[in-house]
C-alpha cells in the first residue's frame, strides 16, 4: 500500500507541514486529504511522482483541474 505524502503550504508557498498517510491508491488520497486537511494548501506526492497540487477549497470543487501533467525529477 502506498505511502503518500501531504506537504502543507502556506500564503508564501513554504511548507508548513509534513504528513504521511497510507492509501490505496492515488483517488483515495486525494479524497483523504480533502478530509485530513480541510481548508489547507496541500501538495500530495508519491515518492518523486507529484499526485496533486490544490488552493484552500479547490480539492472538493475541480480536482482534475490540478492535476500536474508531468514530474520532472
Amino acid at each position: 500500500m502506498p505511502r503518500y505524502r501531504f506537504y502543507i503550504i502556506d500564503e508564501n508557498d513554504h511548507v508548513t507541514g509534513r504528513h504521511e498517510i497510507q492509501y490505496l491508491d492515488d483517488e483515495l488520497a486525494i479524497i483523504g486529504a480533502a478530509d485530513e486537511f480541510p481548508g489547507e494548501d496541500v501538495e500530495i506526492w508519491d515518492g518523486a511522482r507529484c499526485i496533486l497540487t490544490v488552493a484552500r477549497d479547490a480539492l472538493m470543487a475541480r480536482p482534475d483541474l490540478h492535476r500536474p501533467i508531468d514530474v520532472m525529477v
